[in-house]
Formats: structure tokens, C-alpha cells, sequence
């Protein structure tokens, strides 16, 4: 499964950042409400993806490079900087969730060199 992002002119990249769901439908707090702690999930949250890849395009090309690759993750907001690169378009691939069958990306934001 993936999401592309295509720009009609080249861009320079140097940091994306992506906002995963990470259950924020169901209440965590602490309490000593039974109600609430039975549905209370205490670990990474199904939701979130887990692992995933960001790959980029150079203009005029048909290859996508990786830029990333992480596996494990549990939070909601990642933000990845690398090396300057001139995309055409990014994908990010996801591999897996922490145990939803749906991925779901919130947001992803693209910014250039030394933002």
C-alpha cells in the first residue's frame, strides 16, 4: 500500500513529515474507571503504522530511490530529514500497521532544504 505525492515542477526536498491515527477515538487517561480502562489499549495503538518506507523520484526518471525505511515505529508524528534531493514525486510505502488491516496517514508535509 502506498500514497503518492507528484508536483507539476521539480522540488527540493529535505524533510518529510508524517502524522499517522494513533486511536485518538478512544479515551486514554488515568483512571480507576473500569469503564474506561477496559477500553483503554496500553502499548502501541493498531492504528499506527508500524513500518514503512519514503521513497522519491528524480524528475525525469522512472526509479524511486528510498530516503527512509523504519521499522517498529509507535508514534504518531514523524519527521524525517536527509540530504537535499530534487523530487518529482515521493510515495511513502506501508508494510504494516501495529495490528489495524487499515493504514491510515493523517498528514504528510514536504519541506525544502534547511527548513
Amino acid at each position: 500500500v502506498w500514497i503518492e505525492l507528484r508536483w507539476s515542477e521539480p522540488q527540493w526536498l529535505g524533510q518529510v513529515q508524517l502524522t499517522f491515527d494513533s486511536g485518538f477515538q478512544r479515551e486514554l487517561t488515568l483512571t480507576a474507571s473500569e469503564t474506561i480502562n477496559r477500553g483503554i489499549i496500553r502499548g502501541p495503538q493498531p492504528e499506527t503504522v508500524r513500518d514503512y518506507s519514503i521513497l522519491y523520484q528524480p524528475p525525469g526518471s522512472s526509479q524511486w530511490i528510498p530516503l527512509v525505511r523504519v521499522e517498529g515505529n509507535y508514534l504518531r508524528m514523524r519527521r524525517h530529514e536527509f540530504a537535499p534531493v530534487l523530487a518529482e514525486a515521493i510515495r511513502v510505502h506501508v508494510d504494516a500497521t501495529n495490528g489495524d488491516p487499515y493504514a491510515r496517514i493523517f498528514e504528510i508535509r514536504c519541506y525544502g532544504p534547511g527548513a
